[in-house]
């Protein structure tokens, strides 16, 4: 059986997409609570967000992570840092992406949804901090 090398697919976002040279949000940190990484602390770069939603970069340091998560599930208390405050939040896998070229070709996107509303914090609007 062979594959296509390269699969287009249509923009399904609600919501444009924030992508900075120089992000608002840097980093997120959280803890799984489950499988033999249980209690595990992971630290992924932030790639970009909109109000709902964080794509979170996995590199081959984390790659364990596409083992453990599933599309659906639920990550609590996930710690999203900026250089002005740090907001806390919990999230749904809506996807894991392999990156196919550019710069993190090879790396992972973490797709994640969240219910709390993701505002920026260096820009005009004022922070949401739970």
């Amino acid at each position: 059986m062979s594959f296509p090398r390269f699969v287009e697919l249509e923009e399904k976002r609600k919501e444009e997409r924030i992508a900075l040279e120089f992000p608002e949000f840097i980093s997120a940190v959280f803890k799984l609570a489950k499988g033999p990484e249980k209690d595990q602390l992971y630290e992924l770069n932030v790639l970009n967000y909109s109000r709902y939603g964080l794509a979170l970069l996995i590199t081959e340091k984390d790659f364990n992570l596409l083992r453990i998560l599933n599309t659906g599930e639920r990550i609590p208390k996930i710690t999203l840092f900026s250089e002005l405050s740090l907001i806390h939040l919990d999230c749904i896998i809506r996807h894991m992406t392999r990156i196919e070229d550019g710069k993190f070709k090879g790396d992972y996107i973490l797709g994640l949804e969240s219910n709390t509303i993701i505002e920026a914090v260096n820009g005009v609007s004022n922070s949401y901090i739970p």
